[in-house]
């Protein structure tokens, strides 16, 4: 130790002291007692911090070359063991067990060069973090990651020497390899996980081992119907197309949407997402599993177990029913006018004949509508195949509890069908019923049953689910005699002059009447039977077209069958007008029985009924009542047999009825005058024999 000069100095002081102690003892021997005590501890003081101050230049002096020496190996001399331990951990997040890399990446990447890889994939990795050098170093090697080499210096003191140099290789791989969750990736990086095969489980298992599932994201055992809504709510149309990433927007143009995002922003999906999905091409499948559609998500998850019929039905009509026709992008309002739907009928809710039809029934255009709009087969049917009990939780989950909506919020078809069964405002404020949700369904008018079943019930859930609950034997008074499938005739008086329509019965044009007031009635009858027009509303309005003519929703229904009214008289006696419904044909359409029975209630109800706020009959319907007229129980065609055989017996008079008893054969002859003889003669035309005819029958009938 260089600490010789500090060293001699003190002993030199410490001699010193000593030759003044001795001078003094000469000079002075009496005090020596008194102050020996006194230098002694001084001496003793001294020479205390004499060596403190020798060992402290020693060790400053050591700790200098030592410092001195650590600072030119600082890069390469690994740093004292309590900081190591913290970079030891730091480092571990990047390394690579061997063992730990899953079966996907093993199978599917290791072993493949960088070159060998296309543009996209080299672009993926590269979002990743990923470099050719790094690849091409580890996986595409074999190998699980890049070696890296850490050296620890050789020990510069023996004071204060560090451990013995040594050497470390560790593999070493992108940040984004063991340690970021599926969450914690960017959208950009997410896609180009995606694109290289990746999906949340996978990026798990070969990435970052026990990450929590995203909370936003549909679990994989999740119901098909979840998911739909995830993507309905990721790819929703208020997203701007600017702020999709690029390769999403590369897989929709796929689909089917153009680049610059115009069809986007106008709401128009590409026809693709109207097709099924065995219907697709490769590169349109390829494109909608990229965005995370499956072919059950892509059909709406039609017979999917884990979501019914009527939860995806209800999906579907809550989405819509926020819906304002003005407020609705151009190409959901395309879709809309597919199936039918105009700006009127949508804000009523009134069901256009489209929807009503059956779905082979559809054209592929109107199909593709349904089915991007959300609608598959069983849905657009209003699930059939439902069980009550089900249907029953449907209907419960929609018209109570937190989905009930106010009066006003339902949409005027469903109030009108609710007023139909006897429902107010009032009643409905109060949550409170009326009488004839205690009836049977048998009890119902069809007209009741009809809009029931628009509501959502069945004969099962009206009952709730009680199908036993039927009328005991006497309350429905015995069996009924009148065949329902059989033809029925009526009779309705109309209490107003009969001059108003005697200018024009038949079809004579006047002014007051331009068509004849037969076909005003049988065609105003057909439509309030045949058309399905809105069963009650107190606006005439609701009953007039877009054209400003009668409206008839079921126009199609409505040609088929308008020819069963026919009307066989017109009579005076205020108006009296005979007519005839003719027995169905199939057995799908209704009975001419229910027919006139729901004639005699639209009659009956007057202000709000279709048939009376027709544009050409409501002032005749409002004064009018109906009854049935019982002539024959004959068809149409046995009828006019008979109406024939009238028509024959017309042509004998009492001039001439003495041919009735001739007999030319036995030589009988009745007739006094010769000009009896031979054929008889025709006293009416054939023209008039019809007509006659009927007014005959008719008298007949009144007689007996």
């Amino acid at each position: 130790m260089q600490s010789g000069p500090s060293l001699h100095s003190s002993i030199a002081l410490v001699v010193a002291m000593r030759d003044e102690g001795h001078a003094a003892s000469s000079t002075g021997r009496f005090d020596i007692d008194v102050t020996h005590s006194r230098e002694t501890s001084r001496l003793r003081a001294l020479c205390a911090i004499a060596m403190v101050a020798a060992i402290g230049s020693a060790l400053c002096v050591a700790g200098l070359a030592d410092f001195a020496a650590s600072l030119k190996r600082k890069l390469t001399t690994p740093a004292p063991r309590f900081l190591m331990e913290k970079q030891i951990v730091r480092r571990r997040l990047q390394v690579v067990d061997a063992t730990a890399i899953c079966e996907f990446d093993r199978k599917r990447w290791v072993a493949m060069p960088w070159s060998s890889m296309i543009m996209q994939e080299k672009t993926s990795w590269q979002t990743l973090g990923w470099t050719q050098a790094v690849w091409d170093a580890s996986w595409g090697a074999s190998r699980q990651g890049v070696a890296t080499t850490t050296t620890t210096g050789p020990p510069t003191t023996t004071l204060f020497g560090l451990p013995p140099a040594t050497t470390t290789t560790m593999p070493f791989m992108p940040w984004s390899e063991q340690n970021r969750c599926w969450q914690d990736l960017t959208e950009e990086e997410k896609d180009a996980a995606i694109s290289l095969g990746y999906d949340i489980a996978t990026w798990s298992e070969c990435k970052k081992q026990g990450c929590e599932w995203p909370s936003d994201v549909p679990t994989e055992d999740a119901r098909c119907l979840d998911k739909q809504i995830y993507l309905e709510n990721k790819y929703n149309f208020s997203r701007p197309w600017q702020n999709i990433t690029q390769l999403k927007r590369d897989k929709l143009v796929l689909l089917g949407y153009d680049p610059d995002g115009t069809a986007w922003a106008n709401g128009r999906k590409p026809q693709s997402f109207g097709r099924a999905w065995s219907e697709l091409t490769y590169n349109e499948r390829e494109a909608a599993k990229f965005l995370g559609y499956s072919s059950k998500v892509w059909e709406n998850c039609e017979g999917v177990y884990d979501s019914p019929c009527l939860d995806r039905l209800w999906h579907v009509e809550l989405t819509q029913r926020d819906w304002v026709w003005e407020e609705l992008r151009p190409g959901v309002q395309e879709l809309l006018t597919d199936l039918g739907w105009q700006s009127r009928t949508w804000f009523e809710k009134e069901t256009p004949a489209v929807m009503k039809a059956p779905w082979l029934g559809l054209t592929n255009l109107q199909r593709s509508a349904a089915r991007t709009l959300g609608y598959s087969q069983d849905t657009f049917r209003g699930c059939p195949m439902a069980t009550c009990l089900e249907r029953f939780a449907y209907v419960q989950h929609k018209w109570t509890g937190v989905n009930r909506p106010t009066w006003m919020q339902m949409k005027l078809s469903e109030r009108r069908a609710w007023m139909l069964l006897r429902h107010n405002e009032n009643l409905w404020a109060q949550n409170l019923n009326p009488a004839t949700m205690q009836k049977r369904w048998a009890e119902l008018s069809p007209e009741q049953q009809l809009e029931a079943q628009f509501l959502g019930h069945s004969e099962g859930t009206w009952q709730g689910c009680n199908m036993g609950w039927v009328a005991d034997r006497n309350e429905t008074g015995g069996a009924n005699a009148t065949n329902p499938n059989t033809a029925v005739r009526g009779r309705m008086f109309v209490d107003l002059p009969y001059s108003e329509i005697s200018g024009n019965v038949y079809g004579q044009q006047v002014a007051s009447m331009p068509t004849s007031f037969i076909q005003v009635f049988e065609t105003a009858v057909a439509r309030a039977l045949f058309c399905g027009n809105p069963p009650l509303s107190n606006s005439e309005n609701t009953y007039i077209g877009e054209d400003g003519e009668p409206l008839c929703v079921l126009k199609t229904e409505y040609e088929m069958q308008k020819n069963r009214i026919r009307v066989l008289n017109v009579v005076e006696g205020s108006i009296v007008v005979d007519f005839f419904i003719v027995a169905n044909a199939t057995a799908s359409q209704v009975t001419s029985r229910m027919l006139f029975e729901a004639l005699v209630r639209q009659v009956e109800r007057k202000a709000d009924s279709p048939l009376c706020n027709d544009k050409y009959f409501k002032r005749y319907c409002r004064r009018a009542s109906v009854q049935e007229n019982h002539l024959s129980s004959e068809s149409w065609e046995d009828m006019q047999v008979a109406l024939n055989g009238e028509a024959k017996r017309n042509a004998y008079t009492e001039s001439n009825m003495c041919l009735l008893h001739t007999d030319a054969k036995l030589g009988v002859t009745r007739c006094a005058s010769s000009s009896a003889t031979g054929s008889p003669q025709v006293v009416f035309s054939h023209g008039l024999a019809g007509p006659i005819g009927v007014l005959f029958a008719l008298f007949l009938t009144l007689a007996a």
